[in-house]
C-alpha cells in the first residue's frame, strides 16, 4: 500500500517539499508552476537513481506537495506528477505492458459524426464507429518477456500515461497486475498506484483491540498485515479475492490502522480479470482501529473471483502487504459523494500490494 498510497497521493495532489522550488534566497515561488513539469520532476527525482519504485514515488509525491504549497494549481502539473508515479522508475528491467482489444459499435449510421451507438466491449461508452471502441489497458510488468507471455506488447520503460501510444492492437487483455510495488514512502498514484494510484506513506503500527465479530467464514485478507498504508481520498482502489464455494454475503470488512475518516467498501464481480458489476456496497462508515465489518444486504455469492474496493473521505490507513510483486491492484478516481460506478469503467492498474480487505459470508 505504500506504493499504492504514493500513487493515490500523487493523484490527489501529491505531497512534496517546498525546498524544491526556492528562489532568491529560499523564498517559495507561490505564483507559478514550472515551465517544463517533466524536466522539473526528472531533475528533482532522477528516474534511474532510486533504490526502488516506492522511493521514487515518495520523492515525486513530496515534490508535488511542494508545488501545491507554492501555489501551483495547474492541472497539467498534477497530471505529470501522477504519470511519474505510474512509471517503471525504480524498477530495473520493468516495462509498461500494453494490451488493447477492438470492439464493435452498433451505431445505426456509423461515421455520421453522431455517437448514437454503444460499444460491444464497453457498453457505457457511446460510439459512432468501431474505432471508438478500442479498449487499451496498461500495466507494469517485471520485464518484456512477462508482458509478451501475458498477451501484451511492451511499450518499454517509461510511464503508463504515454508508453502505449501507437502500439498495435493485441488480443483481449489478460488478468493482471500492473504498476508499482513499493516500499516505504508517501504517495499513491492513481494513484494510485503505490507508495498508486492511487500516495503512500508507510508506517508500522501494532494495535490491540477487542472486537466481537459475527459468525461466518471470511475470504480475502482478514488477517492483519503488520505494515500500514496511507490512502488518500478521491480514489476507489482494491484487489481481487476468491470465494471457494457458493455462499451468502453478509459483511464487507477491512482492518484499519487508524481511526477517523469514513470508508465505503464495495464488492464487484470479475469479467476477464477486471472488476465489472457492483455486487454489494456499504454505507459510509467511520473507521476505528482494528477490524471494521459492515453488514450488507444478504446476497448470494457464487464461487469465483471478485474485486473488493474501498474509498475514503480523508487520509486513511489500513493493513498492507507487499510481499507478492505480482499481486494485482485496480483503482480509479472517484468522489466520495458520487454513486459507485456500475459497471466499473476501465480502471488503472499496477501490482505488488494486497490490502486488508475481505468479505464475511454464511455458508
Amino acid at each position: 500500500m505504500h506504493g499504492l498510497q504514493r500513487v493515490l497521493l500523487l493523484c490527489t495532489i501529491l505531497a512534496l517539499p517546498t525546498s524544491a522550488w526556492a528562489k532568491d534566497g529560499g523564498k517559495s515561488d507561490r505564483g507559478s508552476c514550472p515551465a517544463d513539469v517533466d524536466a522539473a520532476v526528472a531533475a528533482q527525482c532522477p528516474c534511474d537513481s532510486q533504490r526502488n519504485h516506492g522511493q521514487y514515488v515518495g520523492c515525486v509525491a513530496r515534490y508535488g506537495n511542494t508545488l501545491r504549497k507554492a501555489g501551483c494549481r495547474m492541472g497539467t502539473a498534477l497530471r505529470m506528477i501522477r504519470c511519474a508515479a505510474l512509471s517503471t522508475c525504480g524498477r530495473p528491467g520493468a516495462v509498461v505492458c500494453c494490451a488493447s482489444s477492438a470492439g464493435t459499435c452498433n451505431d445505426p449510421a456509423p461515421g455520421d459524426g453522431a455517437a448514437a451507438g454503444a460499444c460491444s466491449n464497453k457498453p457505457w461508452i457511446a460510439c459512432d464507429t468501431d474505432d471508438d471502441c478500442t479498449r487499451t489497458r496498461m500495466r507494469i510488468t517485471r520485464d518484456a518477456v512477462t508482458c509478451t507471455a501475458g498477451g501484451g506488447v511492451s511499450g518499454g520503460a517509461g510511464s503508463m500515461c504515454s508508453a502505449c501510444a501507437g502500439l498495435p492492437t493485441t488480443g483481449a487483455p489478460t488478468t493482471t497486475t500492473t504498476t508499482s510495488s513499493t516500499t516505504s514512502s508517501t504517495v499513491v498514484v492513481a494513484p494510485v498506484t503505490t507508495t498508486s494510484s492511487s500516495t503512500t506513506t508507510t508506517s508500522t503500527s501494532t494495535t490491540t483491540s477487542t472486537t466481537t465479530l459475527p459468525p461466518g467464514v471470511t475470504y480475502g485478507n482478514a488477517g492483519e498485515f503488520p505494515a500500514a498504508s496511507w490512502n488518500s481520498p478521491g480514489y476507489l482502489l482494491g484487489g481481487p479475492l476468491t470465494v471457494s464455494q457458493t455462499s451468502t454475503l453478509t459483511h464487507l470488512g477491512l482492518v484499519a490502522k487508524a481511526a477517523g475518516p469514513h470508508v465505503i467498501v464495495a464488492l464487484y464481480s470479475d469479467t476477464a480479470g477486471e472488476p465489472d458489476r457492483l455486487v454489494a456496497s456499504t454505507p459510509a462508515t467511520t473507521l476505528t482501529v482494528g477490524p471494521v465489518e459492515v453488514p450488507v444486504t444478504r446476497t448470494p455469492l457464487p464461487a469465483g473471483t471478485y474485486w473488493i474496493m474501498a474509498m475514503y473521505d480523508g487520509d486513511a490507513s489500513v493493513g498492507i502487504d507487499e510481499s507478492d510483486p505480482d499481486a494485482p491492484v485496480r483503482y480509479m478516481e472517484q468522489s466520495f459523494s458520487d454513486p459507485l460506478p456500475d459497471p466499473m469503467p476501465p480502471a488503472f492498474s499496477y501490482s505488488g500490494q494486497r490490502f486488508n480487505y475481505y468479505v464475511r459470508v454464511a455458508e
